[in-house]
């Protein structure tokens, strides 16, 4: 069932239609989303490991977008912002799950982007790890085949392969493949251990070998965060370890890509990216909660039918949001109508205003304790970061300002030195971005589906409940992510 917008405002245009006629033949299209991924743990994004020889190949008849941003920092915000176009503050949907109160996942209401290519006469089919990408968050609503269960990249690859030999039925194909495997817990198969940590000692070899005791008694590991148990003792021996067995679990995720990559023809869309990054303590956290760079920057890599942009690095800055409008573009679908920009044009060498480039959090709407409420902007070349440790209290906000050309790390917070004496201009125009970027997006949600409240709340089955306890998501494990 297709369930379009009811336009409110001049902004929302179009958003059922199908394809323009005469645009573009149309094309297969594979999406890849390697969850976790950040993007500077590949090879062609600077690792200076080799983890990704496959995806630098790639890579080269692809472009390759060079600080390429997400708007969320977990996973069912980000990949519902991907699937509608539309910022965090629009759909809600949120990684806290509680088992007693569900999950807030995705209204039904928005139109996601598989049931735009299945309007327009695409077939459609997703092979997901689970945890939100299933059933209990809504995000996967117009997939026509949907296997959705937490089993790793070497088992989403088989499906996805046995699909393409197996499930075509003619028509164009939309094809999401989507793994954790390079989300918590890092525990990759013996031998990329050996190879890119042969010295694992301590803790974390300890929680390697119960994540894969249990794995061999066929049990998903009962706490995704094991392998963080220990933090606070962690020796910076360990915190290199750590950081190597992340490396060696890209590594593998490289080596079972290829042979997807392989099996998809040049006369493919292919778009290769993650949902977030991960933070390995740049900024005193570990896994993906806060917003600086490190937790939003993410490879994205496009391959076209037509040779456009391939082996060329793209500069800019951009929102992983512009990725929903580029596939319906380089698919010759009709705009969506959302607000967000594709990504072509700059492939074209088109000039076009900066991006300005937000991000958020929507985990504090929902959760019975207090969470924080983080939100950012990039533009003008810094980076405004605002958090309120208690969301409805304005006194809590805590603010810090980047200067990204000298500074892309994010380490020298403007507003705690005297370089930063300068700085209001840039706080005052940040935060008026910020609310009016927050007003924009509730006035599109409106539009969508009224004043209803603000939970869509989906009951998680029993086998979603033992992923989200695997992958350490669940609420009553009093953790943000």
């Amino acid at each position: 069932m297709i369930r379009p917008f009811v336009a409110a405002t001049s902004i929302l245009v179009g958003l059922s239609c199908g394809a323009e006629p005469g645009v573009r033949t149309r094309a297969d299209c594979l999406l890849v989303v390697v969850d976790t991924l950040r993007a500077d743990a590949l090879s062609c994004y600077g690792n200076t490991r080799e983890t990704s020889p496959n995806l630098d190949r790639f890579a080269e008849v692809a472009a390759r977008f060079d600080e390429c941003l997400a708007q969320a920092p977990n996973t069912a915000t980000s990949h519902a912002t991907l699937f509608t176009g539309l910022h965090p503050w629009a759909h809600r949907a949120a990684n806290l799950t509680s088992l007693e109160d569900g999950t807030p996942g995705l209204p039904p209401a928005f139109e996601t982007l598989a049931e735009r290519f299945e309007a327009a006469g695409y077939q459609t089919a997703a092979f997901t790890d689970g945890g939100p990408l299933g059933r209990s968050w809504n995000l996967c609503q117009g997939f026509g085949v949907l296997e959705a269960r937490y089993e790793g990249v070497r088992a989403k690859v088989d499906g996805a392969l046995r699909f393409l030999d197996e499930g075509r039925d003619g028509r164009p194909l939309l094809l999401f493949v989507h793994t954790y495997q390079t989300h918590l817990p890092y525990a990759p198969p013996k031998e990329w251990v050996e190879r890119f940590v042969p010295d694992l000692d301590g803790p974390l070899a300890a929680a390697v070998a119960a994540i894969r005791a249990s794995r061999a008694r066929g049990e998903l590991q009962t706490d995704g965060r094991l392998m963080l148990r220990d933090r606070e003792r962690f020796t910076a021996r360990d915190m290199r370890h750590l950081r190597a067995l992340y490396d060696a679990e890209v590594a593998y995720t490289d080596h079972e890509l290829a042979r997807l990559l392989d099996a998809v023809g040049p006369d493919w869309v292919v778009a290769v990216t993650s949902d977030h990054g991960e933070e390995f303590g740049e900024h005193g956290e570990l896994g993906h909660v806060q917003l600086h760079r490190e937790t939003l920057r993410v490879p994205l890599l496009l391959r076209l039918p037509d040779g456009l942009g391939a082996g060329e690095t793209i500069s800019v800055p951009v929102g992983l949001i512009g990725l929903h409008e580029t596939l319906l573009e380089a698919c010759g679908l009709a705009p969506s109508g959302t607000g967000s920009r594709s990504l072509l044009g700059l492939l074209r060498g088109e000039r076009e205003p900066m991006r300005t480039l937000f991000a958020e959090t929507t985990e504090h709407l929902y959760a019975k304790r207090k969470l924080a409420w983080r939100r950012s902007v990039r533009f003008s070349g810094r980076a405004l970061l605002a958090e309120r440790a208690d969301p409805g209290e304005p006194a809590t906000e805590v603010l810090t300002l980047y200067e990204l050309g000298s500074d892309p790390a994010e380490a020298r917070n403007l507003l705690a030195t005297a370089a930063g004496s300068g700085s209001s201009r840039f706080v005052e125009e940040g935060r008026s971005l910020l609310q009016e970027h927050l007003a924009d997006q509730v006035e599109l949600r409106i539009a969508v589906v009224g004043n209803r409240p603000l939970v869509h709340v989906i009951e998680p089955g029993e086998d979603t409940a033992r992923e989200l306890r695997a992958l350490g998501y669940l609420e009553l494990d009093e953790d943000e992510d």
